[in-house]
């Protein structure tokens, strides 16, 4: 089995690429790593083909789409999208704001191509010190705060989709409809800001911001991205009900506690 990974270029995305490559090689598993064009490549040999995303908006799905077609065309038997979100097994509230994929799952589908998906939370290692947006001992939160959200590492990402690809390793089919969703040691906004005060031993003051005070940029802007971001997990649409595939079912598998992965991304980091 051959498994080409095709690079994104979004910090986390580049993170878990390395990772679940790192993880491949470890358990014995193949990998072909693709940097071109969709257009421009041809995928003759490759098993499966996973597509890390460049955006965590409606371009992924359009970016990754492209991709299962040249897949299809050249003898691709799985197609594994990569997507972002907050996989704890429940809905709170609006649709799930990645519900973009959905014309992805029918493209595939429309050409016959098997899919499994990759939904995960945010890696505390590709986004610390952004994502917590602490600054001289302080920290904005969009809501209460209080929302589980599934904070994972990204080599526990790696050895969770390495251990299901190693487990189909003699029939890849039985990955197809499946969604590897590793939810690591989930946390509320809150906690992990008083893990970093514990770890750091620097006191965090934090400010909660009600969402409807949330403005609109004219254009893009990474504070407003963190804004809205907090906002579609406050408000559950980040939240996707998602389950593994039984017949490809990894069980004992352990993620590292969240304030291990904390430790192990501000160390990362140099905070």
């Amino acid at each position: 089995m051959i498994v080409g990974l095709v690079e994104g270029t979004q910090g986390q995305a580049v993170l878990l690429r390395t990772a679940i490559e790192a993880e491949f090689k470890a358990a014995g598993i193949s990998t072909q790593h693709i940097l071109s064009p969709a257009t421009e490549t041809t995928l003759e040999g490759i098993d499966a083909l996973l597509v890390f995303p460049n955006t965590a908006d409606d371009c992924a799905s359009s970016y990754q789409a492209e991709w299962a077609s040249v897949g299809k065309r050249d003898g691709v038997r799985l197609f594994v999208p990569l997507r972002y979100g907050n996989p704890m097994g429940f809905e709170k509230g609006d649709p799930p704001f990645l519900a973009a994929i959905q014309p992805l799952l029918e493209h595939c589908d429309s050409i016959g191509l098997g899919v499994c998906r990759i939904l995960t939370g945010p890696a505390m290692d590709a986004v610390l010190p952004g994502i917590l947006r602490i600054e001289d001992g302080h920290a904005t939160v969009v809501g209460k705060g209080d929302t589980p959200i599934s904070f994972v590492h990204s080599q526990d990402v790696g050895r969770l989709v390495a251990a299901h690809f190693w487990n189909a390793k003699e029939d890849l089919s039985i990955l197809a409809g499946a969604v590897i969703a590793p939810t690591g040691d989930p946390t509320t906004y809150n906690g992990a800001l008083a893990l970093v005060a514990k770890i750091t031993n620097v006191p965090i003051d934090i400010t909660h911001r009600p969402l409807n005070e949330v403005p609109l940029p004219d254009q893009f802007d990474f504070n407003y991205f963190l804004d809205w971001l907090m906002t579609a997990w406050e408000t559950g649409r980040a939240h996707q009900t998602c389950s593994d595939n039984a017949e490809s079912a990894v069980t004992d598998f352990e993620y590292r506690t969240v304030e291990e992965a904390l430790r192990a991304a501000l160390d990362q980091a140099q905070l």
